[in-house]
């Protein structure tokens, strides 16, 4: 048997028994003399979020602070990991605690209580997202629901668009909505 190595994604969720935010690491695993490819198993393991967040931003040099106290005293860079639509897996924001969440005015949005999951990165990192929409990376889709009664707006990401040393980048300038500016880099995960 092998594993598959492509769409091989963590996901974040709620684990259903209390553990709270979890990330789980699931791979598809595939007899390998089999042409139909069919599904031998499944391998998964699932990290309680702060600890896969931490060893994650520790492992890869990136600043823990949150974005609002970032962008005044670290020189680390920050640090994001989002799925294939632009959802965030690894924001530091999302490490914080109840009362940090309260203080910066976290505590309930648009997308639930602290912490949150399924947060689009333009909701959090505007400009980022934006920077990836012009430059083609994030692109924007439309379809109907199942029941064809709802149209649905999402991103999907445009992996063509890395070059050829696995890298896109790109500057962020100031605007009139925004006065953060700063320089990004983008890799994929595999």
């Amino acid at each position: 048997m092998h594993s598959q190595t492509h769409n091989n994604i963590p996901i974040l969720n709620t684990d259903a028994l209390g553990a709270g935010l979890i990330v789980s690491l699931i791979r598809a695993v595939y007899h390998h003399y089999d042409l139909n490819k069919r599904i031998a198993g499944v391998l998964g393991y699932d990290f309680t979020y702060g600890t896969f967040a931490k060893d994650m931003l520790l492992k890869t040099n990136c600043s823990l602070a949150n974005v609002q106290d970032h962008l005044s005293t670290d020189l680390k860079p920050m640090c994001f990991i989002f799925d294939q639509s632009g959802l965030l897996i690894i924001h530091s924001d999302f490490l914080i605690s109840q009362s940090q969440a309260q203080a910066l005015q976290y505590a309930v949005s648009d997308f639930g209580s602290w912490p949150v999951n399924n947060v689009f990165l333009g909701s959090k990192e505007p400009p980022l997202a934006q920077a990836l929409e012009d430059v083609g990376f994030f692109v924007r889709k439309s379809e109907l629901n199942e029941d064809l009664t709802e149209r649905i707006h999402f991103f999907e990401t445009n992996e063509t668009m890395f070059g050829s040393n696995g890298i896109l980048s790109g500057t962020i300038m100031p605007t009139p909505e925004c006065e953060w500016q700063g320089n990004w880099k983008l890799s994929k995960l595999s």
